[in-house]
């Protein structure tokens, strides 16, 4: 018959820390008038190189020259729902573009933010359907030109000859 001894897991550990303490503790003893200290000498201060610098000046003259001229592009997260355009033609609904969050970027990390942000926008606002009847709101992030660019200032306005282009090729 084999004997299986049981420990207790909390003086185990305790013991451990004990060990490790042991191994890291230094003994200091007090010097001597044989042994002298070594005159401690004060840490050197870290100085940035000249390469930081210069490549700091041209981060901040593209920043510049990007925002000043226009070359710089923009990042902007929308929320897209559902509005209520009017009862013409038995009512009529249009996508309502509200911008959440705009950043000016340059063109070489405007793509890597825009995925960013997509995946962590979606998660915290969008919900629901937004193409069924209860509605629900979804997330759009957009590379513009301007800042809320895409933004809806207004309600459009409902347009028979659209409204009927638009029957006619569903019935076609």
């Amino acid at each position: 018959m084999m004997k299986v001894e049981q420990i207790d897991l909390f003086e185990v550990l305790e013991e451990i820390d004990k060990q490790q303490i042991a191994a890291v503790t230094l003994v200091l003893t007090k010097p001597t008038s044989a042994t002298s200290t070594p005159a401690v000498r004060k840490p050197r201060s870290m100085k940035k190189p000249f390469f930081y610098w210069c490549v700091n000046a041209l981060i901040w003259l593209w920043h510049f020259a990007t925002s000043l001229f226009g070359l710089g592009i923009w990042v902007n997260v929308y929320t897209v729902t559902r509005g209520f355009g009017g009862r013409e033609n038995g009512g009529w609904c249009y996508l309502k573009y509200e911008c959440e969050h705009a950043k000016q970027v340059g063109i070489w990390e405007a793509d890597a933010l825009r995925k960013n942000w997509e995946t962590q926008y979606k998660i915290s606002h969008k919900w629901g359907d937004l193409h069924s009847k209860i509605g629900g709101q979804d997330v759009v992030v957009l590379i513009e030109k301007r800042s809320a660019a895409s933004q809806t200032r207004c309600k459009p306005l409902f347009e028979e000859s659209a409204a009927l282009t638009f029957l006619y090729s569903l019935v076609k």
